[in-house]
């Protein structure tokens, strides 16, 4: 199964730009005004209720004020849970982001019905190596491939050690921004649904790599959709497949990100998905992800 119905989403207590993940992260943008998290929790709520509306299944975990944790909101990039009953614990690259693995989340983890067993990762950091979560990889869960764009944020011994837990085959590739800036997390060039890729090829500029993922989605049946630079700098393949309580695919993808398509890629996502599309202007700019880094699929 390449999604699911449920979710899990973390309420920050306070949400701000987060000066290490800033180093690497080019996305981010430092906000003038000072009341960036009163802004950042009204588009959380506003994006909850919109997926429940569309008939998502939407646990929200209540994120506590200390140790504090300002991309708490993006709760994918320390652990992914997997239908075979693996709870995925990654290391993590910001030191302040590490604490994001906070007992309140840990143990409604553990608590789900089908929970097996943790595969913890972040020994992993004390040598400086590194891999986070479904931001680094982009998982072809059917046929247990993991894409993964090298960055500071994704080592080849992260991926080389998820690969052998977890029975998938690694792909890997490099990918860079407009800028030549290598691409912090590989969702945000490339996401992978049932029978769709979202990808921007253009920015993996290595020919015979670019091939290669070109290859791999294609083998596996899946329609790409190729992005633009400009449209890969408006978030738009931070998006994400998930279906509704009833069955029905969905594509959720930022207003920013939908608005910056083309026509021709809004029909051929119409044409397979409903849309849904939450505003998160403040969340993107002062915190560099969209709206596929703000959901961790619950698969257990």
């Amino acid at each position: 199964m390449q999604s699911t119905s449920k979710i899990l989403m973390v309420r920050p207590a306070r949400f701000f730009f987060n000066e290490e993940t800033a180093l690497d992260n080019k996305f981010q943008r430092r906000a003038i005004s000072n009341d960036v998290s009163a802004r950042a929790l009204v588009e959380f709520e506003n994006f909850v209720a919109l997926l429940e509306e569309s008939g998502v299944e939407v646990t929200v975990i209540e994120d506590s004020s200390t140790p504090s944790t300002p991309d708490s909101i993006f709760p994918n990039n320390w652990f992914s849970t997997h239908p075979t009953g693996e709870l995925v614990l990654y290391p993590m690259f910001a030191q302040n982001r590490r604490v994001e693995r906070k007992e309140a989340p840990l143990s409604y983890l553990k608590g789900l019905k089908g929970f097996k067993r943790v595969v913890d990762l972040t020994s992993l950091e004390e040598g400086g190596h590194f891999l986070e979560g479904t931001g680094s990889v982009v998982l072809d869960r059917v046929g247990k491939v993991a894409y993964a764009s090298l960055s500071s944020r994704t080592t080849k011994e992260g991926l080389d050690l998820f690969g052998r837990e977890m029975g998938y085959r690694i792909v890997p590739f490099t990918s860079y921004d407009s800028g030549s800036v290598a691409i912090y997390h590989t969702n945000v060039m490339l996401s992978i649904g049932s029978k769709i890729a979202i990808v921007a090829m253009e920015a993996i500029r290595n020919k015979s790599e670019q091939e290669m993922v070109r290859g791999e989605i294609e083998e596996s049946g899946r329609e790409i959709i190729d992005l633009t630079m400009g449209e890969l700098s408006n978030f738009a393949a931070n998006s994400i497949e998930l279906l509704s309580k009833k069955g029905e695919p969905l594509m959720v993808i930022s207003q920013r990100g939908w608005n910056s398509l083309d026509l021709h890629k809004r029909k051929l996502l119409e044409r397979e998905y409903k849309i849904v599309t939450p505003t998160l202007t403040t969340i993107e700019e002062s915190g560099g992800g969209s709206a596929r880094c703000m959901i961790a699929e619950l698969f257990i």
